[in-house]
């Protein structure tokens, strides 16, 4: 009884349009709304219907820089393998884009696109190891396969690296991390080039 509350979450707004989570309180997820330069709020995205058995989730989204877009990552029954897609706002349509082997990342839009991280091709089912993350560089409407690789350490394999781009789109900023350890790395490298080399602060 005290879960089963109306809960929202804290907005995003980008470009005057308005994206955020709600709850009605016993949804098995939150529903997104959008709304543009004040309108009234519309069903954007919601996740309860993605699949028969309501295992799809959302488990990272962002708003593009101009509002047109969102970007978010879906799981399945508590996979932390996820898959990308984007939707646009004022249709309410995801569009053609998709991108696979996505774990532990975010999506850090900049320009036309989006760095996100993720693993080598595996066979569907096959959860691999967690080994050999990349960062990557997906402009929308390319192909996954077309995406630039914009950062890899094959000399440590088992380093995780988790893209976020400066508030002045300056800089493509790099947070390195190794499994559950608290002790982390910072990298950046200036932008447009985005590719390095990358210096390291920490």
């Amino acid at each position: 009884e005290l879960w089963d509350t109306p809960r929202t979450g804290a907005p995003s707004s980008k470009g005057g349009v308005t994206v955020w989570q709600h709850n009605d309180g016993v949804q098995d997820q939150p529903v997104f709304y959008v709304s543009r330069d004040g309108s009234e709020p519309e069903v954007l995205l919601d996740p309860n219907g993605l699949s028969d058995d309501g295992a799809v989730a959302v488990m990272v989204w962002t708003l593009s820089p101009d509002g047109a877009r969102l970007a978010y990552t879906l799981s399945e029954a508590g996979s932390d393998r996820q898959v990308a897609r984007v939707r646009d706002t004022a249709t309410g349509e995801d569009l053609d884009d998709e991108l696979r082997h996505l774990r532990f990342t975010n999506l850090a839009w900049w320009g036309n696109g989006f760095f996100y991280s993720r693993f080598p091709d595996l066979p569907d089912g096959d959860v691999g190891l967690f080994e050999n993350m990349s960062v990557h560089y997906h402009r929308i409407g390319d192909a996954q396969s077309d995406d630039d690789l914009v950062f890899a350490n094959p000399e440590a394999p088992s380093l995780g690296y988790v893209p976020e781009v400066s508030d002045d789109d300056a800089y493509l900023v790099l947070t390195e991390f190794d499994g559950t350890s608290h002790e982390t790395g910072l990298l950046y490298a200036p932008l447009p080039k985005g590719d390095g080399p990358f210096t390291r602060i920490v």
